[in-house]
């Protein structure tokens, strides 16, 4: 009997896989961290229990889950009770979101919009120092496991809960005030007064000096062309002048008086004081040719 024993259990041992021990402790997934939390156990049942869900989420890895808390669900156990199959699915997924979204990372956002595997969207958001999904507050953040990542939440997520997150607030635009008025207004305006304008205005009184004693010794010579002084020159930066439009000046009605050709006369033939001379008349045998006077 003692050999068969033996016999039985190095054959048991020849048969059984070996195990190499590494000392490598395998990762637990966050399913595995939340069933050993003990306060999500309604939870997990759920998922577990509801058709679809878990491969749902499985597939979806890594994911973040914001997980209810058994107290949360106890508070609405009459309404989950009523709820059908595909109404129940629909609720879980909608504390579910494809990627790793850490506290930290949504507190450095200030707010984040997120789309669920139900297809509706959570917002998750920093309030009075914590962070909340919709009306929900997260109680036990960042249960990082294999798979992603578990928030504990100390109310269910239902639907019509959703709010965008709010608009920055827009600054109005204000005018600068201080060191920086003081630099435009004082040193800005002391270089343009005093210092290139100065200058240029030096410039342009020694111009209209030299233009002054040249108009001199010219009126002096010819005795009637006064020097004309130099214009001011604004130094006011940034002001466009816009001359004002002038009217031309009116037109005077020129009147043209029409005056009537003079035509000449042609003059008169000149009469010629030598008679033209009275032609020869043929001699005609027999005929007798009498002149007539004026013919």
């Amino acid at each position: 009997t003692m050999k068969f024993l033996f016999a039985l259990f190095f054959a048991a041992a020849a048969i059984a896989p070996v195990t190499a021990d590494t000392g490598k402790v395998e990762p637990k997934t966050i399913i595995d961290l939340a069933a050993e939390d003990g306060k999500y156990g309604t939870l997990l049942s759920a998922v577990t229990n509801t058709p679809g869900v878990l491969d749902a989420v499985v597939a979806s890895f890594p994911v973040t889950i914001f997980g209810p808390t058994d107290a949360a669900f106890a508070a609405i156990a009459d309404t989950v009770a009523g709820l059908d199959e595909a109404t129940l699915a629909s609720v879980l997924a909608g504390h579910v979101v494809e990627g790793v979204f850490t506290a930290q990372m949504v507190i450095d956002a200030g707010c984040v919009e997120l789309m669920t595997l139900a297809g509706n969207q959570i917002r998750v958001m920093v309030k009075d120092g914590m962070v909340m999904v919709n009306d929900s507050t997260v109680i036990q953040p960042d249960i990082i496991g294999e798979g992603g990542v578990i928030h504990g939440i100390d109310t269910v997520i239902l639907p019509g809960t959703f709010m965008p997150c709010p608009a920055p607030p827009v600054a109005a635009p204000t005018m600068p005030t201080g060191k920086g008025s003081k630099k435009m207004s004082g040193k800005g305006s002391k270089k343009m007064s005093s210092g290139k304008g100065g200058k240029g205005s030096k410039g342009e009184g020694k111009e209209s000096k030299k233009t002054g004693k040249g108009g001199g010794k010219g009126s002096k010579k010819t005795g009637s062309t006064p020097a004309v002084p130099a214009m001011p020159v604004s130094t006011t930066p940034d002001i466009p002048v816009v001359a004002a439009p002038v009217a031309p000046p009116p037109v005077a009605a020129v009147v043209v008086p029409v005056v009537a050709p003079i035509v000449t006369p042609p003059a008169p033939a000149p009469v010629s004081s030598n008679p033209a001379p009275t032609p020869a008349l043929p001699d005609i045998p027999g005929v007798i040719i009498v002149p007539v006077p004026g013919a």
